[in-house]
């Protein structure tokens, strides 16, 4: 092989693995944001007024109507591990639910911990 080739697959190899380390790390963000963002809709979903509806009550498992706050979570938890760049993602997209949380006068200290 060329010494160029050499280079260029040196700088490939280079690439892949910056892709391999960003992959990573984006799961590893996305983990740890599913992971609390359901932690706080557990503790919210503690509180009567957050709790699920009981089948049999008129709703089925998947057609009770949840509080805004818990749908926020909820589409962010959908979107976090279709983002794979995070140096793109705006904070507010992730941090959103989280925020409207502890601004709700809604929640009480255990929620916002």
């Amino acid at each position: 092989p060329s010494p160029n080739h050499a280079h260029l697959s040196a700088m490939a190899a280079l690439v892949e693995g910056a892709a391999a380390a960003a992959a990573v790390k984006a799961r590893g963000f996305a983990g740890i944001l599913s992971s609390e963002s359901a932690g706080v809709m557990a503790v919210m979903r503690q509180n009567s007024k957050w709790a699920l509806v009981a089948p049999g009550y008129g709703y089925g498992d998947d057609e009770a109507p949840d509080d805004p706050l818990l749908e926020e979570f909820k589409a962010v938890r959908r979107r976090l591990f279709g983002w794979h760049d995070w140096d793109c993602v705006a904070p507010g997209a992730y941090l959103a639910p989280f925020l409207q949380v502890i601004r709700s006068v809604e929640t009480s200290g255990p929620i916002t911990g």
